[in-house]
């Protein structure tokens, strides 16, 4: 859905496309590639990208756990010294 001025443009500079401000929509662009391109990085390399995101998300999760662990001690801690 569109909710404000929508434009594309081509790595030339050309435009390609263009809609109203304020008119809601879905659209389909054909934009073309250079026929250099490579792709995006994820297109390359599909299971490097998930494994970067995996081991991002193993490291955020370590740290919740720790940090949640050392709050937790620390609260065993008073309970004990009281």
């Amino acid at each position: 859905m569109n909710n404000g001025f929508f434009i594309v443009v081509s790595p030339t500079g050309k435009i390609l496309f263009t809609s109203d401000f304020r008119q809601s929509g879905g659209y389909v662009v054909e934009v073309p590639l250079h026929h250099h391109s490579r792709g995006s990085f994820f297109s390359r390399y599909p299971l490097l990208f998930h494994t970067i995101l995996l081991f991002m998300w193993i490291i955020v999760l370590w740290k919740s756990v720790m940090e949640r662990d050392a709050k937790f001690k620390a609260k065993i801690g008073d309970i004990i010294r009281d």
